[in-house]
C-alpha cells in the first residue's frame, strides 16, 4: 500500500526477490483486470510471484474503479503509478531500461495504454516502458460501449455523456498505434466471451 498519487485508491505493492543482488534488476508493473469496475492489486500475487522467481522487482498497481471515478481516471492513475515507479527505481535497485508492463482484460487495456499513449492524449505522463505484455486486453473501448459487443462494465466506465464516443476513442489503445512504440506481445483466446478477440 505505497501511495503514488492523491487518491485513496492510488496505492501499489512493491515486491522484491528474496535473493540479494549487486546488479540492478528488471522491473514489471502489473495491472489487475475487472472491467474497470472491480478487481484489486492483491489478485495479481500469483503472477507477481512468477516474476519474482525470475529476478524482477514487481509493482502491483491499484487504481480508481468506475464506482469512484469513470474514464479516463484508471488510465491517468496507471500512468501516474508508472511515473512513480520510474522515479523510485533507484530506491528498489531497478534498471530503468528494463521495465515492462503487463495486465489482463481491463488490466491489459491499461498496460497497452501505458505503452502506447502519447503527449497529445493529455491523459497523464508518457511512460518509458520497454515492452507491453497484454493478456486479452480491450483495444477498442468504443466497440464495447455500444453496439453488438456492448458490455455493461464498459458502459459503466464510459457512461452516457456529451462526447462519449470521443472519450471512448481517447481511452482506446488502437488510437495510439504508430511506429516506434515499445514491443507488444498480445495473448488472446478465440473463445473469449468477454472481450472480443477480433
Amino acid at each position: 500500500d505505497v501511495s503514488y498519487g492523491p487518491y485513496q485508491q492510488n496505492v501499489l505493492d512493491i515486491m522484491m526477490p528474496k535473493e540479494t543482488s549487486r546488479e540492478k534488476r528488471p522491473g514489471v508493473i502489473v495491472i489487475h483486470g475487472g472491467g474497470w469496475v472491480n478487481g484489486n492489486k492483491e489478485s495479481q500475487l500469483p503472477l507477481c510471484e512468477r516474476y519474482l522467481e525470475r529476478g524482477f522487482v514487481c509493482a502491483s498497481v491499484g487504481y480508481r474503479l468506475a464506482g469512484v471515478a469513470t474514464a479516463p481516471a484508471a488510465v491517468t492513475d496507471v500512468l501516474e503509478a508508472t511515473r512513480w515507479f520510474f522515479n523510485n527505481a533507484r530506491r528498489y535497485r531497478v534498471d530503468k531500461k528494463r521495465i515492462v508492463v503487463t495486465g489482463s482484460s481491463a488490466g491489459g487495456h491499461l498496460a497497452l495504454m501505458t505503452g502506447l499513449v502519447n503527449k497529445k492524449a493529455k491523459l497523464g505522463p508518457r511512460s518509458r516502458v520497454r515492452a507491453v505484455i497484454n493478456f486479452c486486453g480491450i483495444t477498442d473501448v468504443g466497440d464495447q460501449v455500444d453496439g453488438p459487443n456492448m458490455r455493461k462494465y464498459a458502459a459503466a466506465w464510459v457512461p452516457e455523456q456529451d462526447g462519449r464516443y470521443e472519450l471512448s476513442r481517447r481511452v482506446s489503445p488502437m488510437t495510439y498505434v504508430r511506429r516506434n512504440v515499445p514491443p507488444i506481445l498480445t495473448i488472446h483466446g478465440d473463445a473469449d466471451q468477454t472481450v472480443p478477440y477480433e
